[in-house]
């Protein structure tokens, strides 16, 4: 049975939650517990085009949030509510003109924000208690660009840093034209952003019940 101290690490993935160890079984109800992402954490998209490489950082603080949990087996945690946001409009490419360009390929003016929605977390390796290690899990999202939703597998990296403090790295390929999204162009067409793109998550979750 995995300890107060894994469930925390699951929950917190889940940005985020903690439970401690009871049976499992499917009359298991969700609980409520809060996170918060600490200042210092990163969210960013990066891709590269025919002449160079780009990275936008996400500028905004991310408000605490509640997420709710149902823990299935020793192994897996179902969650609700649990979710993370980029305001399109927050995001920095340290250049105004790739900022315009990134808002109106991303239709930020219609859809404000990119939603990725966390459905359960499966640890796959290594000990949610070992903060030296730490662990690899594997979560099944849900990714919300413009109007259309996908659903994707993210495998995170998770370490434990201390007393209810988690760190999760993960970075996902995605392609823009699987959400309607037209790579940007600039110059009349002699700079062209190319079609993949990398969602990168380097947080801290600071977790409360």
């Amino acid at each position: 049975m995995i300890s107060r101290t894994a469930y925390q690490f699951l929950a917190a993935l889940a940005l985020l939650s903690v439970l401690s160890g009871f049976r499992f079984g499917a009359d298991q109800v969700f609980l409520d517990y809060s996170y918060t992402i600490e200042s210092g954490s990163k969210l960013s998209i990066e891709g590269t085009s025919n002449i160079n490489s780009f990275e936008c950082f996400c500028k905004d603080n991310i408000p605490p949030k509640t997420a709710k949990l149902q823990i299935v087996n020793p192994t897996t945690i179902r969650f609700q509510n649990a979710s993370l946001s980029l305001r399109t409009k927050a995001l920095d490419c340290d250049n105004n003109k790739m900022n315009s360009d990134l808002c109106d390929a991303l239709k930020a003016d219609d859809y404000p924000n990119i939603i990725i929605q966390f459905h359960d977390a499966l640890i796959v390796r290594g000990s949610l208690d070992d903060a030296v290690s730490g662990a690899e899990l594997r979560m099944q999202a849900s990714m919300i660009i413009t109007d259309v939703t996908k659903k994707v597998t993210l495998d995170v990296s998770a370490k434990k840093l201390g007393p209810g403090r988690y760190k999760f790295v993960c970075a996902k390929k995605l392609k823009m034209t699987d959400f309607n999204i037209d790579p940007p162009t600039a110059l009349f067409g002699l700079i062209r952003v190319r079609d993949e793109i990398t969602v990168n998550i380097d947080i801290t979750a600071r977790i409360s019940d």
